[in-house]
């Protein structure tokens, strides 16, 4: 894979509570990690595209759509999956989804913490689910220029 131009530190945290998540919501199937490198169109016709990051760059990506060239990361688990009214307030601090029988602590924070570092980071955050077919969280990270030292 190639390098991705983000802080080290706070995309650790942002995986690991992805990865915890998926873990508790898995149903003890296993959770699956996938990563694949993206070039945009711009960049294949020879105009780099720069997404920016928490460097400071005044050039924004779109966070609704792709751009530039990027890492997608994600996190696929085989548990409840999540309705789709519920599927952008999992990023909600303090929301926990699903049932107190299913026995799930935490503090509701994971996820609205990993989103927040993801795009101070220049990147995206998002979940594709349908209740009882898991859920994918998604992750777009920027990928570094080159010979740009990644950060962290």
């Amino acid at each position: 894979m190639p390098l991705v131009s983000v802080d080290a530190v706070q995309m650790e945290r942002a995986l690991v509570n992805v990865l915890e998540n998926a873990r508790r919501h898995a149903g003890g199937y296993p959770v699956s990690v996938r990563a694949r490198a993206v070039r945009s169109m711009a960049h294949a016709r020879g105009r780099p595209v720069r997404i920016g990051g928490g460097g400071g760059s005044d050039e924004q990506a779109d966070p609704h759509g792709p751009a530039g060239d990027r890492v997608i990361v994600r996190v696929v688990d085989r548990g409840p999956g999540i309705p789709p009214a519920q599927l952008e307030r999992v990023f909600e601090p303090f929301y926990r989804a699903g049932s107190s029988a299913g026995g799930h602590r935490g503090s509701g924070l994971g996820l609205a913490i990993a989103r927040g570092f993801t795009e101070a980071n220049g990147g995206t955050l998002h979940v594709e689910s349908l209740p009882g077919q898991g859920a994918a969280f998604v992750f777009e990270l920027p990928l570094s220029e080159a010979g740009e030292e990644p950060a962290g």
